[in-house]
């Protein structure tokens, strides 16, 4: 995981998906309005940073859910085994 602190992702994901957009979105339509030469430049580079931000925080979650999905199989197994060891005890009985 990219993230080692749950705070910390769930704040680039907010900030992500509900802050920066219309941020962008406010300077685009005044640069728009102004008739600045930048507007495309600004909006080009916006929306990369937005969508490089958004990617990270995917893989971050990806990588959190294979870790999940790793932990829970492993505990199944651990699970399994003390079942079996746990027969096997009653059987020597």
């Amino acid at each position: 995981m990219i993230f080692k602190n749950n705070k910390t992702y769930d704040i680039l994901k907010y900030i992500t998906l509900r802050v920066l957009p219309p941020i962008l979105t406010f300077v685009v339509i005044i640069l728009t309005q102004v008739e600045s030469e930048k507007t495309e430049m600004v909006a080009i580079i916006g929306s990369a940073f937005i969508t490089m931000l958004g990617q990270i925080l995917g893989i971050s979650n990806d990588n959190y859910n294979k870790t999940e999905l790793i932990n829970e199989y492993d505990q199944e197994e651990e699970n399994a085994t003390e079942i079996e060891t746990d027969e096997r005890v009653d059987e020597d009985v």
